[in-house]
């Protein structure tokens, strides 16, 4: 939790290593956020077993396992993160709102508190940094915005993962998928499908958790969602500062199958 006496300051850094710092005047808003017991049993467990053991292998029970991964592995991924922030583009190569996964249910918001029981007994507390969202079972997942893969694979609790770079330190991110369609390094405009939605990682259920980071660092996606948001917060403030918000040619995103070809998927997931 950040004091009353916190001030942020904006560093900017040359080529030559000369330094510009500007203080930045911020509002303190105060925010309640949700809470969520997520009971973790053995039939998970279970399910869950090969994959954790492929992602953190050692002689161990499979509740030991799952403690590691919640916490070990999920510092070493946000680390991760932190590096795949430094592979931007000096460019600006997104426009507009991003997209949300069409004809989606909120299953969890950005920082929600988890407290992780089994047994009845509590056994762990963690922040969910993203937006869950649950449609059919692999339903096609659009790119929220023009950009660049950056990533593309698996990585621990986000099971297999897609980052695209947005330019200047934006990036957005798509995890739990059951498939990625693209490639590092691969240019994709907004409402290209790039995979379908999954239960890989650190998930019970089929969705996608879609995150945004500057930086490397997630923060709330739900105001990139919102075109009102997004022109008053930054496309107003990059054109009155002199710059330029880019053309992007958009796509339209795909529609997920019929219900009727897939399950829905589960009311309330086990999620990460």
């Amino acid at each position: 939790m950040l004091g009353k006496d916190y001030h942020p300051m904006l560093a900017a850094v040359d080529r030559a290593g000369n330094v510009r710092k500007e203080a930045v005047d911020i509002s303190r808003v105060h925010v309640d956020f949700r809470k969520d017991n997520i009971n973790i049993d053995q039939a998970f467990l279970e399910k869950k077993s090969a994959e954790f053991t492929a992602m953190y292998p050692g002689e161990m029970s499979d509740f030991e396992r799952f403690l590691k991964i919640n916490g070990d592995v999920r510092k070493s991924n946000a680390d991760k993160l932190l590096e795949l922030g430094k592979d931007t583009s000096a460019d600006i190569l997104w426009n507009g709102a991003f997209l949300r996964l069409p004809r989606s249910a909120s299953r969890a918001d950005f920082a929600d508190h988890r407290t992780y029981f089994f047994e009845g007994t509590r056994i762990d507390e963690q922040v969910h940094l993203g937006f869950d969202l649950a449609s059919v079972v692999q339903a096609p997942v659009p790119a929220a915005n023009a950009g660049r893969v950056i990533f593309s694979g698996y990585l621990g609790i986000y099971g297999n993962l897609v980052v695209i770079d947005h330019g200047l330190g934006l990036q957005s991110l798509y995890s739990h998928l059951t498939v990625a369609q693209v490639q590092k390094d691969q240019l994709v405009k907004k409402g290209e499908i790039i995979g379908a939605t999954g239960a890989t990682g650190m998930a019970g259920g089929d969705h996608l958790h879609f995150g945004i980071l500057i930086s490397g660092l997630e923060v709330s996606p739900q105001e990139w969602l919102d075109a009102r948001w997004v022109k008053n917060n930054i496309a107003d403030r990059v054109l009155a500062a002199g710059g330029v918000m880019p053309d992007v040619v958009e796509i339209p995103p795909a529609s997920p199958p019929p219900a009727k070809q897939q399950p829905p998927a589960r009311k309330r997931p086990r999620r990460r």
